[in-house]
């Protein structure tokens, strides 16, 4: 009626109200023309705080206290929080191209083709599966604080009487993969997939 009068009328309508009229997507202003105290810095400043300090005191305070008991030294205070996240949490973040890198070959030659046909096939698989032979490798799927492209390991022959019917294994504690000499890509494919996939048991500790 007030449209069509040509009328202005009193009616307390936010801006919002006619943005949706006009199927635009409101926004934070407009929210903070309804309720100002959702919209100022002060509020989202409160409510982090409640969040991430008053709601979680006390279970923070008792894992502090076990962190403390844990980790008595207070050198970790040198670092900088995402550098303490990385030195206890290890990196997430994997350029796999980095890998050989520093690998350390024992009676095997880089040029060798059982070594070609490794990358080859290890390069090929999805991430969970490279993931799992990092655990296989070296007991972790994460990466040392250092970086993958500084992390080292070793490939050996381990001299297998048939090679084409054994499978792979690898020693944690020098990161040592020992790989047989198979005759063919496909074989080593199949007994290295099978190696990482059900590798409790392989790992020589």
């Amino acid at each position: 009626m007030a449209m069509f009068n040509r009328c202005w009328t009193p009616f307390p309508f936010p801006k919002a109200l006619f943005k949706k009229l006009r199927n635009v997507e409101p926004t934070l202003d407009d929210l903070e023309e309804l309720i100002p105290a959702v919209g100022r810095k002060e509020f989202v400043d409160l409510y982090v705080n409640y969040v991430l300090n008053e709601s979680v005191r006390k279970p923070f305070e008792d894992f502090m206290e076990g962190f403390r008991r844990g980790c008595p030294a207070e050198s970790w205070k040198v670092f900088l929080p995402v550098e303490l996240q990385v030195l206890l949490l290890g990196h997430t973040d994997y350029d796999w191209q980095l890998l050989k890198k520093n690998v350390t070959y024992v009676f095997y030659e880089e040029s060798h083709q059982t070594i070609k046909n490794f990358w080859t096939v290890f390069y090929k698989l999805p991430e969970e599966k490279k993931k799992k032979f990092l655990a296989f490798l070296s007991g972790s799927d994460r990466i040392a604080p250092y970086g993958l492209e500084y992390f080292g390991f070793s490939i050996e022959d381990p001299f297998c009487q048939n090679p084409d019917h054994s499978y792979p294994f690898a020693s944690t504690c020098s990161c040592t993969l020992f790989l047989p000499r198979y005759s063919s890509e496909e074989i080593l494919e199949e007994k290295f997939l099978c190696a990482i996939e059900y590798s409790e048991g392989f790992g020589l500790l």
